[in-house]
């Protein structure tokens, strides 16, 4: 899966996006920002501070049973979000409200 970080000034959803979730994130005075899957380890510099994460999802061609093929994580300077989804698939339908 190809994985994009960034920093950015608004919480603006890719319209190519199947999933969008944000959540409130704080970044310790390191800067440091593990990405982890199964496989590999990654770390990446944000400025310490509070955030909003925008964690996007989204397919290059979409079929039947494919897992996503790209993902964005937003970092977005913003203080008191609430964890919420701002876009979902067939995939991710929750039965509950997410929590801070």
């Amino acid at each position: 899966m190809k994985v994009e970080v960034l920093l950015a000034d608004d919480l603006d959803v890719a319209p190519d996006a199947a999933r969008a979730i944000a959540v409130p994130f704080g970044v310790s005075a390191a800067g440091r920002v593990g990405l982890r899957d199964i496989a590999d380890v990654a770390t990446t510099h944000i400025p310490p501070g509070q955030y909003t994460l925008l964690s996007e999802m989204g397919y290059l061609n979409r079929k039947e049973g494919e897992e996503a093929e790209w993902c964005r994580l937003t970092f977005v300077a913003k203080r008191g979000v609430q964890p919420e989804i701002l876009r979902a698939d067939e995939l991710l339908s929750p039965k509950y409200l997410l929590l801070a």
